[in-house]
């Protein structure tokens, strides 16, 4: 065990070890800003022009191949080995 004068002991050890993050209130009151202007843009575009209207089913062209190539999949695979 590494024997520390008071100084040093003082810095490694503290009396009061409790975990603290100190944020400057302006910060806080800027992030809340910044929030509030977010939010009250949205509610303000809702409530001038309502909610969008989306379709329950996605289009999907079937006839469209899908997913990755044959040739980028086994190049992942290999990769993956």
């Amino acid at each position: 065990m590494i024997h520390f004068d008071a100084a040093h002991e003082a810095v490694h050890y503290p009396p009061d070890r409790r975990f603290r993050i100190w944020i400057r209130p302006s910060l806080l009151i800027g992030i809340g800003a910044i929030i509030f202007v977010v939010v009250a843009a949205a509610w303000i575009q809702m409530a001038m022009f309502g909610v969008p209207i989306l379709s329950g089913v996605p289009l999907v062209d079937s006839a469209a191949p899908h997913g990755f190539p044959l040739w980028v999949r086994y190049c992942h695979f290999f990769n993956f080995l």
